[in-house]
């Protein structure tokens, strides 16, 4: 007896029907590739459009970003210098200049006296105070 002829479509039907064992694997053809793809990874190439340089102008770099307008702008505005921290001081005065020098006397003995005309305070020392003026004191 002879079997009738079949189209492909029905073969393909009955072949896709038949059991695959657990011993045959079934594999997927490897893609085809060029010899140039197979020499550049895909990693390589997205690294360097993303390391590739651009021309952006300002307007539209300030336009696309708030944080970066607040950003730019903050550092150029212009500020008060921050004073610089000074580590010793020197106050220097004169030493020698024209002393207003009078002999006073209190009680009938002689002081010797230094004027200041620009002072509010009347300074003088312990022992003379103790010896000579001997008055009230506030």
């Amino acid at each position: 007896m002879s079997e009738k002829p079949r189209n492909v479509s029905q073969r393909l039907h009955e072949i896709s029907k038949v059991p695959i064992s657990q011993n045959q694997s079934v594999t997927k053809p490897k893609p085809r590739q060029s010899e140039i793809s197979t020499q550049i990874g895909d990693t390589e190439v997205v690294n360097n459009i993303l390391n590739a340089p651009i021309t952006l102008r300002v307007r539209e770099v300030l336009a696309s970003s708030r944080e970066l307008s607040e950003q730019l702008t903050e550092m150029i505005k212009q500020k008060n210098t921050r004073p610089t921290a000074t580590a010793h001081a020197i106050i220097t005065t004169k030493d020698r200049g024209m002393l207003i020098c009078l002999s006073l006397e209190c009680d009938g003995k002689t002081v010797n006296a230094i004027i200041d005309t620009g002072s509010q305070l009347n300074v003088v020392s312990k022992d003379i105070y103790q010896t000579i003026i001997r008055l009230p004191m506030n």
